[in-house]
């Protein structure tokens, strides 16, 4: 316990004279003041086209955690919202990727020009999972309470509020340990009784107090309600532990951060892939998950805009897992064989 303490006191002395963690507090606060005084809430637009995914293999759930305005929680409740505006569509997946099926719920007039774009944009949306025909499996039925959009602002501040955490710890943990490289401090702690797993800890913990106040401060600015979310705090905690193992990785095989540029970078870039697919729905891709960076991102729109189901925020902890365990172990491994192993 003592060596952790002394590692820990250690750790938090470099990060604050690297000035970085002022950075990160000044950078968040300017994100606060853009986003609660300069971006506006919403824009003037409606969603005319609501879905709900009623398939058995939960088809849309990916799509939906993206667009959570997009869903309902019902079939009773989307039929309510059609039947109340004669411009609104609904959508009902149901069926699996093999044998899908599209009911097609409206009140408009049966040739309305609104059902054949329904049509296509059922179409589009099975294709990108896995196959409906342009002209088969819809079922029309002529005719949900409207689910508010989501506030412009807010969903920015989710946007950034995972992006900041994962690029905070991956680089504060990283700083670390290139600081005790440039010092010569490595030297020292190769020769005390410090283990791989003191030494990983100290510096998780150092990279939780950094990286998580900044993420208070910007909640606090944008979404006050939300700083007593239990389940946003998961996200982020778990999001936190994986990037500054992340980091662990960059520091135990880099000298320096500057020598490294442009290997820093090129992992930034890496872990920011699916920010891309977050922003173009087309580039989703299934390997993009096993990236911590999405369960983040959509663990905590998850949290920040619950969709009606309870297992959205679960299925994003559950996807930074295995990318977890994997920069974990090897982690640890670099930290015990290339970092502290002691010379014979």
């Amino acid at each position: 316990m003592g060596a952790f303490t002394s590692l820990l006191w250690l750790d938090l002395r470099n990060v604050w004279l690297s000035l970085f963690p002022l950075i990160m507090l000044a950078t968040v606060f300017f994100q606060g003041a853009i986003l609660r005084w300069a971006v506006p809430e919403k824009f003037e637009h409606e969603p005319t086209i609501q879905l709900v995914d009623n398939t058995s293999d939960r088809a849309f759930e990916r799509m939906i955690s993206k667009a959570p305005d997009l869903a309902m929680a019902s079939t009773e409740e989307l039929q309510a919202w059609a039947a109340e505006d004669r411009s609104r569509v609904g959508l009902v997946f149901s069926g699996s990727r093999h044998e899908p099926a599209v009911e097609i719920v409206h009140a408009a007039e049966p040739d309305a020009g609104l059902l054949q774009m329904a049509r296509v944009q059922a179409g589009v949306f099975w294709s990108r999972i896995g196959g409906l025909g342009w002209a088969r499996g819809h079922r029309y039925t002529h005719l949900g309470e409207d689910r508010k959009p989501s506030p412009f602002n807010h969903g920015l501040m989710g946007v950034l509020l995972a992006v900041d955490v994962a690029i905070s710890a991956f680089l504060f943990l990283a700083m670390m340990i290139f600081e005790e490289k440039q010092t010569g401090a490595i030297e020292a702690i190769k020769v005390s009784p410090v283990g791989t797993l003191s030494y990983l800890s100290a510096k998780i913990t150092a990279t939780m107090i950094h990286s998580l106040p900044p993420a208070v401060l910007l909640i606090l600015m944008v979404m006050p309600d939300a700083v007593s979310s239990l389940e946003l705090w998961s996200v982020l905690v778990v999001a936190t532990l994986a990037f500054s193992f992340a980091g662990a990785i960059l520091g135990v095989l880099l000298k320096s951060l500057f020598d490294g540029i442009f290997w820093v970078v090129l992992a930034s870039y890496a872990l920011l892939l699916p920010l891309f697919a977050y922003l173009l729905p087309t580039l989703d891709q299934l390997w993009m998950h096993y990236i911590p960076t999405w369960g983040a991102l959509y663990g905590v729109r998850s949290a920040l805009f619950p969709t009606g189901r309870s297992d959205d925020v679960w299925m994003a902890l559950f996807s930074m897992l295995p990318a977890l365990a994997l920069l974990a172990l090897i982690a640890t491994a670099l930290v015990h064989m290339r970092l502290l192993r002691r010379s014979s």
